[in-house]
């Protein structure tokens, strides 16, 4: 699923979770893939939660659990982690933008709220 969505990808993918580590073990030479996508006009972005910063706290403390989303263009994974779990013990979802204001829209709108409080490293 993973390399599926990031080869139909044409215009956008943002990576934004807490780590993005499992990215680099499950797909294969996945910086190259990363890379072509971006040669070819994707954006690229990474948004990753600093432990030590008031957004990271702020989302924590709101949910009580962390939240990872990945975003395709028009699909999106979603992992709302289950407490006392790691990422890949939590459910994922695959969502699909049908249309305004949906689930879809809500996560993204999340992602690019977080970007814009975010700092560059």
């Amino acid at each position: 699923m993973w390399g599926e969505l990031t080869r139909g990808a044409a215009e956008s993918i943002t990576l934004a979770g807490y780590t993005n580590y499992f990215l680099w073990l499950d797909q294969p030479a996945y910086v190259d893939a990363l890379r072509r996508k971006a040669e070819m006009g994707c954006r690229i972005r990474f948004l990753i939660g600093d432990p030590e910063g008031d957004v990271t706290r702020q989302r924590e403390s709101i949910e009580n659990v962390a939240l990872s989303v990945f975003r395709f263009d028009r699909e999106a994974l979603v992992t709302p982690h289950l407490a006392r779990g790691v990422g890949h013990d939590s459910p994922m979802l695959r969502l699909r933008r049908c249309g305004d204001g949906g689930l879809f829209d809500r996560f993204a709108e999340h992602v690019e709220e977080l970007w814009e409080r975010g700092r560059g490293v």
